[in-house]
């Protein structure tokens, strides 16, 4: 795959720096199935467009950057692991579901999300592999206390798995399974949600990691607009925790502010 030279660059440095060759990652030892289960497949260009269910079109010119549109990602995974219905079903996660101009739309009845729920004000979209030893940590350690403390607020946590247990082999079910077994089961926020797990086998999301895994980056809801980007575990207390904050309470209304 084009993108497997940088991750095995990208995976010496984080090993130097936090560990991240780990013979013992959720998936490592999982047995491969037999199919391989891709996202749903892309017009050209990048991104999908806004359904044609939705009341209110997403944005337009989408983009990269800092202070872009962030397309409309489309993934395949678990929207709410801990849904008492459907939580361990894949479902179609679409970064349109929370888009939310007024700040105060809910999620409608029988939402995987959460029927009648608010929608967040912000997102934090974490970009991660089974085998890159930091991610494991980040959710081992950190998104299990931020996400209960930040959903309240208004925030919501998407984590996109790129690679499976090695570098350049795309995640398969059996893998984010595997890791909502191991990071998801054993705690909940306040109203029993947690985080969207899911996947992206066909490396629509690739554009936006930079430099290594895991890539963080924060997204306003109200116009989806990419507020802030963080590599490596954002570390409980930084700026990238102070920073989601602000957006979420309205402090920071810049793409380029920063706490």
């Amino acid at each position: 795959m084009k993108h497997t030279s940088l991750l095995f660059v990208s995976g010496l440095l984080l090993t130097a720096a936090a560990g991240c060759a780990s013979n013992d990652e959720p998936g490592k030892n999982e047995p491969e199935g037999p199919t391989v289960v891709q996202a749903p497949e892309f017009p050209n260009g990048t991104g999908q467009p806004a359904s044609a269910m939705d009341e209110v079109g997403y944005p337009a010119e989408t983009g990269f950057a800092i202070g872009s549109v962030i397309p409309n990602f489309k993934f395949i995974g678990y929207a709410n692991y801990k849904h008492p219905e459907a939580g361990n079903q894949l479902q179609q996660v679409t970064l349109s579901d929370f888009y939310n101009p007024t700040g105060d739309g809910v999620f409608p009845d029988g939402s995987i999300y959460g029927a009648g729920l608010a929608k967040p004000k912000a997102l934090v979209v974490l970009i991660s592999s089974v085998w890159c030893g930091p991610c494991n940590q980040e959710a081992a350690q950190v998104l299990p206390v931020e996400y209960p403390t930040y959903k309240p607020m208004g925030g919501h946590f998407i984590s996109v798995m790129i690679d499976g247990p090695t570098p350049g082999d795309p995640a398969k079910i059996q893998h984010i399974t595997n890791w909502a077994n191991s990071y998801l089961s054993s705690w909940a926020a306040n109203d029993g949600t947690v985080y969207s797990l899911v996947m992206d086998p066909a490396e629509k999301v690739m554009p936006m990691y930079e430099p290594a895994f895991p890539s963080n980056l924060i997204v306003r809801t109200s116009d989806m607009r990419i507020m802030y980007r963080h590599t490596g575990v954002a570390q409980p207390g930084g700026v990238f925790w102070q920073t989601f904050e602000g957006v979420l309470d309205g402090s920071i209304t810049d793409p380029a502010q920063q706490l």
